[in-house]
């Protein structure tokens, strides 16, 4: 009762100052990973490397260079002059933050950012426009492969003024007519008039439902 009775009393006296305090500490509620905890880290080892330094402070330690005794926190050796780093309280504090601070912004990244895995197992719906031009590059391919195989030599073949229309009143069939140019069984090259019709209406791929070949049906 005396904690609410108090914050009545400085409600009173100052509710500016009380409402700017609660949203201070419900923020830092809200945002305690990024805020209390790394600020509490930092304390905590801020006051471990004090302790340290402090500690060192009158030790002493060889150099490197020349194995001369020299002060802990000396920067360069007075015997043979030799250049040293030395991690003192302040620099390891300092880099404590860097590494935090990095380490946040990493963990913020990957939880906003939604990842590879998830955004490639989200199925993509083409456009009705796009499903028909796909519809009718699939067709002249499987139509000129229908024809290929009926041809004498069908590595001579040439295809040519080749269009694809879907049948009105069938729907799901469709029709790719063209002409090809081959040879024959004498050598010549003669051009063919022919006409495929797919059937799509199994929902597997399609399948051939006629062929004409110059005029005469050939499946």
């Amino acid at each position: 009762m005396n904690i609410i009775e108090s914050l009545k009393d400085s409600y009173k006296k100052s509710p500016v100052k009380v409402i700017a305090v609660s949203l201070f500490i419900l923020v830092g509620l809200m945002f305690a990973w990024y805020i209390t905890v790394p600020l509490a880290i930092a304390v905590y080892f801020g006051k471990k490397f004090k302790k340290e330094e402090h500690d060192k402070k009158d030790t002493k330690k060889k150099c490197p260079h020349c194995q001369t005794e020299i002060d802990w926190l000396a920067t360069r050796c007075p015997n043979c002059h030799g250049k040293m780093h030395v991690w003192t309280a302040d620099r390891k504090i300092i880099a404590l933050v860097i590494v935090m601070l990095f380490f946040i912004g990493v963990v913020k990244m990957s939880s906003s950012s939604p990842s590879t895995s998830s955004v490639s197992s989200i199925p993509s719906t083409p456009s009705p426009e796009q499903a028909k031009k796909d519809r009718e590059i699939m067709s002249i391919v499987f139509a000129k492969s229908v024809i290929e195989k009926t041809l004498k030599a069908p590595s001579t073949a040439k295809f040519v003024d080749v269009q694809a229309y879907e049948l009105s009143n069938l729907k799901d069939v469709w029709a790719v007519n063209g002409y090809v140019d081959s040879q024959n069984s004498f050598g010549a090259m003669i051009r063919s008039q022919w006409e495929v019709q797919l059937d799509y209406r199994d929902g597997k791929g399609g399948s051939v439902k006629s062929v004409l070949f110059d005029g005469k049906k050939i499946l």
